[in-house]
């Protein structure tokens, strides 16, 4: 891979997103998030992973003073994402569309996730529920739809082909981005029940921009606020 083709845009983004993630599994969102700020971005080059994951991108095929641009280039796109508390998405593949995991998620194993509610109640505005959940571990998980979300929550459609089971969840502070006709890809937040803290740490394993709850949440949509009330 040549300079110009390394530093397109996208492919900074992408190594700056999964080296962020792959920190952030570690030492937490927020801890991670800390830490570029500090460090203008730099930690992220510095890490007993970095030369691993930089070598998926052909950083070692670049000369000297390439690999430091890239480098330079990757601290600028993490530091800027972390000063405005943004989430780093990376790439978004329409052919994972058809998939629960990107080859980055394969070895997830779900099983030890799998706690379902005896019932959950919605009160309140209802909730859209569309589309399917993909696992893109280290990187955040979203959700793949055939149609635009109406608002900015939802409730996912479908999990089973992430996850091996059926599992309410919501997606809060929706943003979404058409891929193709009749393809969009939505991202957020997740709001996943749990039956203890414990247990939703777990989550952290395989959809790191989620957060949990145990008994109930109250979500704010365009629609209005909705409690959401679980029984287990």
């Amino acid at each position: 891979m040549n300079q110009k083709a390394i530093l397109n845009p996208q492919i900074v983004h992408d190594a700056a997103a999964f080296l962020f993630w792959t920190l952030a599994e570690s030492v937490g969102v927020l801890e991670a998030n800390e830490t570029v700020i500090e460090s203008a971005g730099r930690c992220l080059l510095n890490q007993a992973f970095s030369i691993a994951v930089l070598a998926q991108y052909g950083i070692d095929k670049l000369q000297p003073n390439e690999q430091r641009e890239f480098a330079n280039a990757i601290a600028d796109e993490a530091n800027r994402f972390a000063a405005k508390e943004e989430n780093m998405i990376g790439v978004i593949y329409m052919e994972d569309a058809d998939h629960g995991k990107t080859p980055s998620a394969e070895h997830i194993d779900t099983k030890a996730l799998q706690a379902i509610p005896k019932k959950i109640t919605l009160k309140g505005a209802k909730i859209e529920k569309i589309g399917s959940l993909c696992l893109r571990h280290p990187l955040p998980a979203v959700v793949f739809s055939e149609a635009k979300p109406r608002g900015g929550v939802i409730e996912v459609g479908d999990t089973f082909a992430a996850l091996g089971f059926d599992l309410p969840m919501f997606l809060t502070n929706v943003a979404s981005k058409q891929l193709a006709p009749g393809l969009f890809v939505l991202t957020g937040i997740f709001q996943i029940a749990v039956p203890s803290a414990r247990h939703g740490n777990l989550w952290s394993s395989a959809i790191q921009n989620s957060a949990r709850f145990i008994s109930g949440i109250n979500i704010y949509g365009t629609g209005g606020p909705t409690a959401v009330e679980v029984e287990w």
